[in-house]
């Protein structure tokens, strides 16, 4: 399935990148990341996608994650069948103040409705975007829900362990590799004015660049916008 063609471009995970002429889902590498497959102009990419949160926020996620799963429960006992539901993105604190479990219980029963075993197809509501597979035919209705939102515990200045943890998910495939961590956090996790956090992160690029050449495009977005770590510190330019 060709995400392209549904807007996925306009995902809070592919919104900064560069436009591809395919995207599609393969599922987790691990618990919490994401793997993307993606081709532009003939080359072969792996995208790797991870949605955090700090623990000042956690209670912040705990809501919608309520409000999500109120969704999934209201739709699956009004549908046939066993489905699949993956977050793939989403806008936090946009959606605790405009979010309908209603809805988007509706829209899901909707979009199940008209998938055989086997299919899948994204959806849409607001800030959401998810695939929604069916596996297989019951009288009854489930739906497994899979999230990527990673709670972080480590401190700011730790930034680079997580950058590590990423990088090095073992992934089958090949192609250029490009890291996107989506920061849901109210006060963003990167700060270019916290000198520690800088001075770490510099010296991890600096004495392990080999080890992230893999992995040339390391994006963090939150909500001050989009920083490429492996441009701005492979260039020198962070604080240290």
């Amino acid at each position: 399935m060709n995400l392209v063609e549904h807007d996925i471009s306009a995902s809070p995970v592919f919104c900064h990148l560069p436009k591809f002429d395919t995207v599609s889902f393969m599922g987790f590498v691990s618990e919490k990341v994401q793997l993307f497959k993606a081709r532009r102009e003939g080359e072969d990419f792996i995208i790797l996608g991870l949605m955090i949160v700090k623990t000042d926020d956690k209670f912040v996620w705990d809501s919608c994650r309520d409000l999500l799963d109120q969704s999934i429960t209201a739709a699956s006992a009004k549908m046939s069948g066993v489905f699949q539901f993956d977050l793939l993105s989403f806008d936090l604190h946009r959606e605790i103040k405009t979010f309908s479990a209603q809805e988007l219980s509706q829209v899901l029963m909707n979009l199940g409705r008209k998938l055989a075993v086997g299919r899948q197809a994204l959806l849409k509501y607001s800030s959401v975007y998810g695939l929604l597979k069916k596996l297989v035919v019951e009288d009854w209705g489930k739906i497994v829900f899979r999230t990527p939102v990673d709670i972080y515990y480590k401190t700011p200045e730790q930034l680079n362990l997580l950058l590590k943890k990423v990088c090095n998910a073992k992934v089958n495939a090949k192609g250029r590799k490009i890291v996107v961590i989506n920061d849901l956090s109210q006060e963003p996790i990167f700060d270019k004015g916290n000198q520690a956090q800088q001075a770490r992160l510099a010296k991890e690029f600096g004495s392990q660049m080999s080890f992230f050449e893999e992995s040339p495009a390391i994006f963090i977005n939150d909500r001050s916008g989009s920083v490429d770590l492996y441009a701005t510190f492979s260039a020198g330019d962070g604080d240290t």
